[in-house]
């Protein structure tokens, strides 16, 4: 917005930019680090529940063969 000479003008008003269309691609943009993260953090919490899978059968195993 640009105050000036007695005018007010708008980049969105008249001037044919989509600002709604601009602003949500640059906030789209912004999110593209958060949903690597998420898929990374989605990826390591299944390998750590695979590790804890595999930590209790030898748990187990181990008691048995104890037995």
């Amino acid at each position: 917005m640009t105050i000036g000479s007695g005018t007010v003008s708008s980049a969105g008003i008249g001037s044919g930019l989509d600002v709604n269309a601009i602003v949500g691609s640059l906030l789209a943009v912004e999110r593209v680090p958060l949903t690597k993260l998420q898929a990374n953090a989605t990826k390591i919490q299944t390998k750590l529940s695979a590790f804890g899978q595999i930590q209790s059968f030898v748990s187990s195993f181990r008691d048995s063969a104890a037995q």
